[in-house]
Parts: structure tokens; sequence; C-alpha cells
């Protein structure tokens, strides 16, 4: 999801299109963040 350039000029169109997009992007952080302790987990008992 990309910053519209009408929200480059507006600051509180800025502040909810940040609102609409920081959700999915903390979501796709989270679900990132547990593949790689996964990976750690399964690197560590050796396999």
């Amino acid at each position: 999801m990309s910053l519209p350039d009408s929200a480059m000029d507006d600051a509180e169109k800025a502040l909810t299109w940040a609102g609409l997009s920081l959700p999915p992007a903390r979501e796709a952080a989270a679900q990132k963040r547990a593949e790689k302790a996964r990976k750690a987990a399964r690197k560590a008992a050796g396999g």
C-alpha cells in the first residue's frame, strides 16, 4: 500500500492513510518474526 500523492500535501489525509496501512504492516512483520523464530528453533534443534 503506498501513500497517494494527495496525502503528501495534506497532513490529515496522510495520518488517515497511515492508520489504514499500519495494521497490515504490523501483521506482516509479526508473521515474519514468527517464521524467523521457527527457523532459528529448527536450526538449534539440529534439523
